[in-house]
């Protein structure tokens, strides 16, 4: 219930801050990135067409078809997540700099970075997404064999978009994390230890990046400033007073 109350809390101090015009700035990378994103989609969805020739093949076509779709289906799931990481990666140094502005907002300490700091971002974001990607997609595999002697049906799409859910909260809370000299070990132990709170910013990140077109771009810096304030809440052990926000 506390980490329901402590994200409800964080998306109203997010939205309050947006409305005001602050980190606006910052949605400009995403923006950028969102068209390269859709870009490369649509080469995907290009490359599936090619496959359509198979249901005019007499009596396997449609068998054909129902397979490959099945398969491209699989692919275009595991594309879309290592997209997102992919995502996380190149816009790591941005989201660092929103978190870290976040939390500026909720106590007035400020944070500098250097040149050093950024490529820091980058290449511990690389280590920390191959990590994730390799859980992830463990997990998923283990969960694919299974549904193959036991049907799982809803339960499946349950199961892994709970799995991706939280390996995307895992990614977002790591900003906060690293600026308080967490290692990548620390990050994934306070995951594991605060699992409903992973679970509920990757949820909220998963909700809004699956809307067409301003998902990409919306979705990353809304969730790292989200994290960030849950993150803050977490380490003061109180809900947030807005009385004590800066509002610089």
């Amino acid at each position: 219930m506390q980490a329901i109350i402590y994200h409800i809390e964080a998306i109203r101090f997010v939205l309050k801050a947006l409305f005001k015009g602050k980190m606006l700035f910052y949605f400009i990378p995403s923006i950028i990135i969102c068209f390269i994103f859709y870009s490369l989609f649509g080469i995907f969805a290009s490359i599936f067409k090619i496959f359509s020739f198979l249901e005019y093949i007499p009596w396997a076509g449609k068998f054909l078809v129902a397979g490959v779709t099945s398969f491209v289906s699989l692919l275009s799931f595991l594309w879309s997540q290592i997209m997102v990481f992919v995502i996380l990666i190149l816009l790591s140094p941005i989201n660092t700099m929103v978190s870290a502005k976040t939390e500026y907002m909720l106590n007035g300490q400020k944070t500098t970075a250097g040149c050093a700091q950024f490529f820091n971002e980058m290449f511990r974001m690389v280590w920390l997404s191959l990590i994730a990607i390799c859980l992830e997609f463990g997990l998923l595999f283990l969960i694919y064999i299974f549904s193959w002697f036991f049907p799982l049906g809803i339960v499946s799409i349950i199961l892994t978009t709970t799995i991706s859910s939280f390996f995307m909260g895992f990614a977002f809370f790591d900003y906060s994390l690293e600026r308080h000299q967490i290692n990548i070990g620390g990050s994934l132990g306070f995951a594991f230890k605060k699992p409903l709170y992973v679970l509920l910013s990757g949820a909220i990140f998963n909700l809004i990046y699956f809307i067409p077109f301003v998902g990409v771009v919306l979705a990353p810096i809304f969730v790292t400033m989200v994290s960030t304030v849950v993150f803050y809440q977490i380490k003061q052990k109180s809900k947030l007073n807005y009385d004590l926000i800066q509002t610089q």
